[in-house]
């Protein structure tokens, strides 16, 4: 296995790139006052979406680099009400999900820290694995903010 180039995907993987948008580009332009709108028969709000993102991430980050771990309550625990309380509080979990990424693309970056190593709270999970799942939650999910913009009228070019 090539390390370098692993880090070097992974990294790519978890930003803007490789066959899809980051978050910063799903949300570029996107009005905070619109940011608790649904569209049935979708069932969350932009809002929604990005704190969703913002509290799992923090939590994956948490399980891997944290000396004491606390488990949410699932779902309730991760998934907010669908109004944001503020533009502040919308600005702030946007600043925070970049600030985690960053964390994230350290680890990949830092070739002293065995992203394959396992985990003192758990052996068979690795931070690699973490990083893996981060990049398949945050797809998933950025793709649906792309879709729910289409549909509120403001879109997203996706390229």
């Amino acid at each position: 296995m090539d390390e370098k180039m692993l880090r070097n995907n992974l990294g790519e993987m978890l930003g803007d790139g490789a066959a899809h948008i980051g978050i910063e580009r799903a949300l570029e332009g996107f009005p905070v006052d619109r940011a608790g709108e649904r569209f049935e028969p979708l069932e969350h709000s932009m809002w929604m979406l990005v704190e969703h993102l913002r509290i799992v991430n923090r939590d994956l980050i948490d399980w891997v680099a944290a000396d004491k771990y606390e488990a949410k309550p699932f779902p309730s625990g991760y998934w907010p009400a669908p109004e944001p309380p503020s533009p502040k509080v919308w600005e702030k979990a946007i600043i925070s999900i970049d600030r985690d990424m960053n964390v994230m693309k350290g680890w990949i970056d830092d070739t002293g820290f065995d992203i394959t190593a396992p985990l003192k709270r758990h052996s068979s999970h690795s931070a690699l694995r973490e990083i893996l799942l981060t990049i398949a939650h945050n797809g998933y999910h950025i793709g649906q903010m792309v879709d729910l913009r289409a549909l509120l009228g403001v879109p997203v070019k996706d390229y």
